[in-house]
């Protein structure tokens, strides 16, 4: 039985896991760094979304990375603090 999907690239899923770490961040600064992670993730989504329309490269991949970024970043922190 498969567990992942086999049709992902793990190496482009790694390479947007920052973008999902770095809202973690933001938003553990205060009310700007909300504010700054609302709009990260609102411009991420759109140029992902735009890249796809145009060179079909299938986004979710990206999208996938930032999720899991953002999950793995969360954890750490509530664990740490």
């Amino acid at each position: 039985m498969r567990i992942f999907h086999p049709d992902v690239d793990w190496r482009r899923v790694v390479t947007h896991i920052p973008h999902g770490v770095f809202s973690v961040v933001m938003i553990c600064e205060g009310w700007r760094g909300i504010a700054i992670a609302i709009v990260h993730a609102y411009w991420f989504i759109r140029y992902e979304e735009n890249e796809d329309k145009h060179t079909g490269d299938q986004a979710w991949k990206d999208k996938l990375g930032a999720i899991i970024g953002l999950v793995g970043a969360a954890l750490v922190w509530r664990v740490l603090f």
